[in-house]
């Protein structure tokens, strides 16, 4: 995977100098400053570095869905191993099982505060500006959208309110690992729960209720004792 952010690191410089030396000839100008902001359909990617280009949400739509590498993700993806593509894509697919309700309430508490501005360093609307804001009414407008199964990243994406979204493609594969983890987690945690219930359903004593004492007649009375002399 290293190697594979070390090669599009260098395609990114070689894309950036041709690009500069473009822009001298005066023929750079649209790639750096398109007339049109293209608004929700394209995202900035940032690698490492200085070196930032424009890619097509529905170009990483696609590929989330089906895997195929069309438009200008194909320009990026060449130097990503299979390892790497992998993961991206797996982190696009997932759906978080959230409603809105439940998104509107975690994204206000300390929790989904410290969640979001973790993950505003990933997807920031302007470079280097952490995107909390942004990214938490795109989160809760793709979860009021959202079907049954959840949302995705894409959803997200789509939803940002600003013309233009910063994204870092380590912090996305790092935002992945450390999902994988955590769903490696909670499915353990959730399993264990499941098996220590199990466990004690089988050790109780199935109770005979015609054994029980019937409370709708009275009970036995004690005689007082005796005081002592």
């Amino acid at each position: 995977m290293d190697q594979s952010m070390k090669r599009l690191t260098q395609f990114c410089s070689g894309t950036v100098a041709a690009v500069i030396g473009l822009t001298g000839l005066g023929l750079g100008t649209t790639l750096l400053w398109p007339e049109e902001a293209r608004g929700a359909e394209e995202f900035t990617i940032r690698t490492t570095g200085p070196f930032v280009f424009n890619l097509s949400i529905d170009a990483l739509e696609t590929f989330a869905e089906t895997g195929e590498i069309t438009g200008n993700f194909k320009n990026y993806a060449r130097f990503l191993d299979e390892e790497t593509l992998i993961s991206l894509r797996q982190l696009l697919r997932f759906r978080f099982p959230l409603d809105l309700i439940t998104v509107d309430n975690l994204s206000y508490s300390p929790l989904g505060r410290d969640a979001l501005t973790n993950v505003g360093k990933i997807f920031q609307s302007t470079p280097g500006v952490n995107g909390f804001h942004g990214l938490r009414a795109a989160v809760i407008n793709a979860a009021a959208k959202a079907d049954p199964e959840g949302w995705t990243l894409i959803d997200v994406m789509r939803e940002f309110p600003t013309e233009s979204i910063d994204v870092s493609v380590q912090g996305l594969l790092e935002l992945q690992r450390s999902l994988s983890v955590y769903l490696t987690y909670n499915r353990a945690v959730v399993r264990a729960i499941r098996e220590q219930a199990a466990a004690e359903a089988a050790m109780e004593t199935a109770i005979d209720p015609a054994s029980l004492p019937d409370l709708s007649q009275p009970g036995p009375i004690s005689s007082p004792a005796a005081p002592s002399r």
